[in-house]
């Protein structure tokens, strides 16, 4: 049996929590053998979402695609089918020209499960444990599609940590990992966090976002997400830290990185 390459740790918990900051407390400590995957990138593209979670009428897909059928020649596209970007950029001039892209986006809920391709992210795991290489790949959400980036690909290092809210929902996706971990936070703290993060100014590290929309946002799809999806997946995590304790972080990162040097990584 070939040896693996690397120690693969999941990183889960509410929007917050502090999955992030303690990625990048790992990344930080040994930034020659981490690589961090955010779970965020591997969001479907657009053309996918509209299909999961309904978000046109059936006549609205019927004509979309008929329209990106019109559009084949105008878009990527591999003498078979399109691409994904061809998809995704015709579904883009499709709602633009309808005047429905703004209140579609808004009507995405990117705190289910289904949104998530966690197959390829799965797949992009196991190269990595395996000593491959993996294109790098980064969603866009201003407007839904997502690259694969070949000519900038992943390496694989000794510490693969994945962080993000569902990745202990998918029984696949948890038996890559050698230890996952859950970030506990007070609802109220998680709360503050995400709108200080989401309205502050991109030039400093935000998003640049409207509180009002954020709120009504984290109401509808947020707070039933966390209820349904993410909290019940606590029961899978092996471990869980508490961000609000101090020093938890730092004596989770030195114990990870005793093991790491341990297993001769």
């Amino acid at each position: 049996m070939k040896q693996k390459q690397s120690y693969i740790v999941g990183v889960a918990g509410g929007t917050g929590a502090g999955k992030t900051f303690l990625a990048d407390m790992i990344k930080t400590a040994r930034p020659e053998d981490t690589v961090v995957l955010s779970c965020d990138n591997y969001y479907k593209s657009l053309y996918d979402l509209l299909k999961v979670q309904n978000l046109l009428s059936t006549q609205d897909i019927q004509e979309l695609e008929v329209f990106l059928k019109g559009e084949r020649p105008n878009v990527f596209f591999d003498g078979q089918d399109m691409t994904e970007a061809g998809k995704n950029q015709g579904v883009l001039k499709f709602l633009e020209e309808r005047n429905q892209f703004e209140e579609v986006k808004n009507r995405i809920n990117f705190d289910l499960p289904e949104d998530i391709d966690f197959e390829l992210l799965a797949s992009h795991l196991k190269e990595l444990q395996s000593g491959r290489s993996v294109p790098r790949v980064e969603h866009h959400f201003k407007w839904g599609g997502r690259s694969f980036y070949e000519e900038d690909r992943i390496e694989p290092k000794p510490i693969i940590v994945v962080e993000g809210l569902m990745i202990l929902s998918d029984p696949d996706l948890r038996s890559v990992f050698d230890l996952s971990v859950f970030i506990e936070a007070a609802p109220d703290l998680r709360l503050l966090r995400r709108f200080a993060r989401d309205i502050k100014p991109k030039s400093e590290g935000g998003r640049d976002l409207n509180l009002a929309s954020e709120i009504k946002r984290y109401e509808e799809y947020v707070l039933p997400g966390w209820r349904q999806y993410v909290e019940p997946t606590k029961q899978y995590a092996d471990m869980t830290l508490n961000s609000e304790k101090d020093g938890s972080f730092k004596e989770f990162v030195r114990l990870l990185s005793a093991r790491i040097d341990s297993q001769g990584l």
